[in-house]
Formats: C-alpha cells, structure tokens, sequence
C-alpha cells in the first residue's frame, strides 16, 4: 500500500489539479481550491494511488477517488467521520464487499448521474423568479435555514452572489427557492437547487436553474447536473433544462 498522509493547502491544490476538471470531479475541486475540506492521499498529490477528500459541512460522505478498492478502503479506515462514501462506479461493488468483509456491516450501493448542458439551456420563466445580489442579502439569510442553506457552499450569501451565481423565487417577500453555481472550476460548474417543501412541484426551481445556467453559459463554462438514481423530480428538471447524462458515481451506504 502507498503510505498516506492529509494533506495541508498547498497539497490540497496540488490534488485539486491532479483530479482534473470533469462533471464528476468539479465539486471536490471546489472544495480543495477553496479549503473547506479536509483531504487525504495515498502516494503524492500529484500521483494519488487514492485520495479523498471530504467536506467540513457534510463530513459523513467524503468522495473517494482512484481505481484500487483495497487502496480506498486503507485510507478510508484512518479517516473518522464519516458514514458512506462516493466512489467511481467501478469501485462501488468491490469497495462494499470489503468493507462488509472487513466490518461485518452489510452495505448498499445508491448511483449518482451526472449530466451537462451541451447547448444553450432552455429558457423557463416565472414571474417571481429573479437573479439575486448583495441587496437580497437579508433575503437570503432569513430563509437560510428554511431551505438549509446555512453555508451556502461558499461559506456565506455574500461569498455566493459576489463569486457565482444565483437566482431565486421571491414570494410574500420571502425566497422561497433558490438555484446557484454550488462549484465552480474552470470548464464546469456545478448547479444546485433547493425548494421550501410548500412550493415545490410549481416550476419555481426549473425557472431558476433556468437563469443560473444562462449565467454560467456566459461565463464560458459547462454546466453540471447531478442527482441521485432515486430522484426523478431532480432528473425531470434537469431535463427540461436541456441536460444530457455522461456518467455515474455510486454512493456506498451503510444498511
């Protein structure tokens, strides 16, 4: 096994470059270059037989990446905190057999699919769906929790509108659904949405992903989607943006 070691800034960018700049990689990417993660590697950064690398606010599924399952499961095994893993769908299948042989904890496999815009997103409008900026900042933290968003995958509202992109649904003067760039690297950036469980299923995310991937088409990069196997909702709104599906990562769950 290659010796393994986390990884400090500067390593963290060294592994940020070796991961490349793909649909499946860019939210790692985002968070190495931003340090708001922790990391780890097996071998060097810039030639990890594995690496993880995993998220100060979701540290329960760190992504894992490299095409050896036993090199995975060996870094996994000196890293605390987490509960499941996102892997390259190859690994999934050979990584759950190992850790249940080795925890004697069954394991279950959810794929992740990823799609991106190829052409100009398709154009949904609401009325209530606008881009936001810094004057939507109190907007914006007032429905933090409601929509949980509390660190706002750039560490704050301000850090998200000034350096990305946003739009939202504003109704009775609260933001009821928000679409952003949740990362960004340079040829990808990846899209997220959130709903407020009342005013789902009216359009109001699609319209605003609608202007978010406009945004990002503008800036020169490729929009990326992705969603759980299990989330048609999800897939159905990526579809009527336009978005086609390249790839799979797979979650290892515990049962």
């Amino acid at each position: 096994m290659a010796q393994s070691a986390e990884l400090d800034r500067e390593g963290c960018a060294v592994l940020a470059g070796a991961l490349g700049d793909t649909p499946e990689t860019v939210m790692s990417v985002h968070r190495l270059r931003r340090g708001i993660c922790r990391a780890f590697a097996a071998g060097t950064p810039e030639r990890p037989a594995a690496a993880i690398v995993q998220s100060h606010h979701v540290p329960t599924e760190p992504a894992a990446f490299g095409d050896d399952p036993e090199q995975i499961w060996s870094l996994l095994r000196e890293i605390d905190g987490w509960l499941s893993v996102h892997v390259a769908l190859a690994m999934g299948a050979p990584l759950a057999r190992l850790m249940a042989a080795a925890t004697g904890q069954p394991r279950s496999l959810l794929e992740e699919i990823y799609y991106v815009l190829s052409r100009p997103v398709a154009s949904w409008e609401n009325p209530a769906v606008r881009r936001l900026t810094l004057a939507d900042l109190p907007l914006m933290e007032a429905s933090a929790a409601a929509l949980e968003m509390t660190h706002w995958r750039y560490e704050s509202a301000a850090a998200l509108v000034t350096e990305s992109f946003a739009a939202g649904a504003v109704i009775d003067d609260r933001l009821v659904a928000i679409a952003f760039a949740s990362a960004r690297a340079t040829r990808h950036a990846e899209v997220g949405v959130v709903t407020a469980a009342p005013w789902r299923g009216r359009g109001l995310s699609t319209a605003a992903a609608s202007l978010v991937c406009a945004d990002i088409e503008r800036a020169g990069q490729i929009p990326v989607w992705s969603t759980s196997a299990e989330n048609f909702a999800s897939q159905r709104v990526g579809a009527k943006l336009g978005f086609v599906e390249v790839s799979r990562r797979v979650y290892v769950n515990p049962v």
